[in-house]
């Protein structure tokens, strides 16, 4: 008897401790497991839905905006999803898709879906990671990357010339992200861009005529920048651009040439940042040094110019926008001739951060501001 009792005890402790032994998180979607991280990734306490589910990189799949379609031929690789689950998909650009219904002809089967966002995949946990912004041709460049575009002519219209003798913009960011999520709901949010950023910008505008000008230019474009987290199996896919805008806003009454410019040099970090249900922005204008150039000008008018390079960074994630970043240094003149000549040369940095987090919550509304606008005499 004293024996059937204890193995009775024995068999009650073992059924305590696998009841009380922690929840597996990675869950059914294992199909990633063995993809190593990018340097610096955390991936913290993360607990996934059980409505997930993931799709391997070896599915073939038309995407389309509110749709999915695959060959009949890969019905068993999809065999497991139905209507109302979420999907996740990591090549290319990757999706995260709800699934509103499944149909299929004789070709094709096809699931309708609409956007997901990740706090109703994850119900809790944190991803953190740090993306290095090399856009240069060489990827292997350590020093960051440089853009060069002096000489450029930006307008040139109806008795209006603008071309930038200097338009020189070099820079090495890092841009961080991190989310905390808590019980399928947004808890916090950070895009920080911080690195070295040196540059200059002039401006030579020539005019015979009584205008207003307000106009955008876009000069460069890089190669997308791919990011793939793979947390227990489910993959995030985030893809980061950088764009360099030029741009000009000129009021002009009467003919002139002018030239100048300024120069800057900073170690930027600028940035938004969501807690306890309110957004701030990062950034101190104190960062950024700045130098004017000339001007040199022959001026028979009154005259308003502001001539711009307007880097921005943009990122989304599973193809739908996210964090966006531009850091905009500029000049600009004031002149005016009567009843005496007077003039002035301004450089200036403005920096703007929206986020569009559609793709991280489905609750927190989209957010944009300007962190700070600064410029010296």
């Amino acid at each position: 008897m004293t024996r059937l009792i204890k193995s009775a005890i024995l068999f009650v402790c073992m059924l305590f401790v696998v009841a009380c032994s922690p929840k597996d998180d990675k869950n059914e979607n294992s199909n990633n497991n063995n993809y190593e991280n990018p340097p610096g990734w955390v991936i913290e306490d993360v607990v996934l839905s059980d409505n997930l589910k993931v799709f391997d990189d070896s599915v073939e799949v038309t995407i389309e905006a509110s749709s999915l379609s695959f060959p009949v031929s890969q019905e068993s690789l999809i065999s497991h999803v139905e209507t109302g689950n979420i999907v996740a998909y990591g090549k290319d650009d990757g999706f995260l898709r709800h699934v509103l219904s499944i149909s299929s002809d004789q070709n094709n089967i096809t699931f309708e879906t609409e956007n997901a966002a990740l706090d109703e995949v994850i119900e809790s946990g944190s991803i953190s990671g740090t993306i290095p912004l090399d856009f240069s041709e060489n990827p292997s460049q350590k020093d960051g990357f440089g853009l060069d575009f002096s000489g450029e002519v930006i307008y040139d219209q109806n008795g209006i010339k603008v071309e930038l003798p200097q338009a020189i913009f070099n820079f090495k960011p890092d841009l961080e992200l991190k989310a905390d999520f808590g019980f399928f709901s947004l808890e916090y949010f950070l895009v920080q861009v911080s690195g070295d950023l040196t540059g200059s910008i002039s401006a030579k505008l020539t005019c015979t005529a009584e205008d207003t000008v307000n106009d955008v230019v876009n000069l460069y474009e890089s190669p997308k920048l791919k990011t793939r987290v793979i947390v227990y199996g489910f993959p995030v896919i985030m893809i980061t651009k950088l764009y360099l805008d030029a741009g000009i806003e000129v009021n002009i009454h009467g003919s002139i040439s002018v030239e100048g410019g300024v120069e800057i040099s900073s170690s930027v970090n600028v940035g938004a940042e969501y807690k306890n249900g309110e957004w701030k922005t990062i950034g101190d204008p104190d960062d950024f040094q700045l130098t004017t150039i000339g001007p040199e000008m022959n001026v028979l008018v009154t005259a308003g110019v502001r001539v711009y390079l307007r880097p921005r960074i943009v990122s989304k994630v599973y193809g739908v926008a996210g964090p966006t970043l531009a850091i905009e240094p500029y000049t600009r003149f004031n002149v005016e001739i009567l009843p005496t000549e007077q003039w002035q040369l301004y450089g200036g940095v403005k920096v703007d951060v929206g986020i569009i987090v559609e793709m991280f919550s489905k609750v927190i509304a989209n957010y944009e501001a300007t962190v700070f606008e600064y410029e010296e005499l």
